[in-house]
């Protein structure tokens, strides 16, 4: 297990679906689509992560908020053979897994009896893993773990995978900051794997999109978290092609990248309008601009022809999140039909990118 720096230098790539230029020493034309997507959103910016948490080869989590901050700080504690103060980062760890299993058990938008079993059971999972970590620090504090290695033998593989599903009790302030994050490293892998020197450094980027695309199931539920499971299948696909094979198909690689972008508008469109339901326009405001987002990126990916009619959507989709944002909201009608274009748009893509594949079939009601 070890823990890495970034300094992001992707970030300023350009984004497809945001009428973007080449990417530089990239041999394959990113796809255009001109769209000028405005952001409603006028208090919370992009924060890019600085640092990343990286166990078990395969598995990343970025380091934006306090228990991956305190997990980050534990890990590089061990690293400088201070077990005194990563047993405590540990036993902080701990402490925010319980607080978000409390807040996960009693979540009052858990209306029907099958949210309310998901909801008990994610809370369990959380109650667990900070039970596992208090272990491991008690372990640390005798002396019995004294480094990374240990430490990953002592957790497992399962564990770790618990310690996302925090995810589903953030607000905004968390999730709203990094929302354009898996889109930034899907354009940063194809720059790495379209020159076809460096597949080798695509790898990463697609686990860190990965990473993103598991804290937002943790958020989702129904139909959209199946969809983001699905996105993630994909992934490990690419991944295992890349590995194995070292073999990049652009046309592959950019259906699994629209598929990611497209999973991930079809949550945010289902919250952002659960959030209307209850009165809360400001959330509704800032789920439905990372959904006009992220179909943006997916129409991008995508080549779609039909984009004429789906930019207009998009750009009706950011235009009632400014007014759900503002001092204004819409009316019930408004959103009602916003929420019905969003909805189309995100069939009309997904029957495009499933064509290839039959055998899915996912609308969207």
């Amino acid at each position: 297990m070890t823990t890495g720096f970034t300094t992001h230098e992707q970030q300023r790539t350009p984004v497809p679906g945001v009428g973007q230029r080449d990417i530089p020493g990239n041999a394959q034309r990113v796809p255009r689509l001109s769209l000028p997507v405005k952001a409603p959103h006028r208090s919370l910016r992009a924060r890019p992560p600085k640092y990343w948490v990286h166990a078990f080869d395969d598995l990343w989590m970025p380091v934006v908020d306090k228990v991956s901050r305190d997990l980050f700080e534990a890990f590089r504690a061990l690293e400088e053979s201070d077990c005194a103060m990563a047993a405590r980062k540990i036993r902080s760890v701990a402490a925010g897994l319980r607080a978000h299993a409390t807040a996960c058990a009693n979540d009052e938008y858990a209306l029907i009896a099958a949210e309310r079993r998901e909801a008990r059971e994610t809370a369990w999972k959380l109650a667990s893993g900070s039970v596992r970590f208090e272990m491991a620090a008690s372990a640390i504090e005798a002396g019995q773990v004294r480094s990374r290695a240990e430490f990953e033998v002592l957790f497992g593989t399962a564990s770790w995978r618990d310690v996302d599903l925090r995810w589903r009790t953030v607000d905004r302030s968390l999730w709203f900051p990094v929302r354009a994050e898996m889109q930034r490293h899907f354009v940063a892998c194809n720059a790495a794997a379209g020159s076809h020197l460096s597949l080798g450094s695509a790898v990463p980027e697609i686990l860190k999109a990965a990473s993103y695309l598991r804290l937002e199931e943790a958020r989702a539920r129904g139909l959209a978290r199946m969809a983001l499971i699905g996105a993630l299948a994909d992934l490990a696909n690419l991944l295992r092609t890349i590995q194995t094979d070292r073999a990049w198909s652009p046309k592959e690689a950019h259906r699994v990248f629209a598929r990611g972008n497209l999973a991930l508008a079809l949550a945010h469109r289902n919250r952002g309008s659960e959030s209307w339901l209850r009165g809360d326009f400001q959330d509704a405001g800032y789920e439905f601009s990372a959904a006009g987002s992220s179909l943006a990126s997916a129409l991008g990916w995508a080549e779609s022809r039909g984009a004429p009619v789906a930019c207009e959507r998009v750009l009706a989709c950011t235009a009632l999140a400014d007014r759900l944002l503002s001092n204004e909201p819409p009316s019930r009608d408004d959103v009602v039909m916003g929420f019905k274009s969003l909805g189309a748009a995100v069939d009309a893509l997904h029957r495009k990118i499933a064509a290839a594949a039959p055998h899915e079939n996912l609308a969207v009601r």
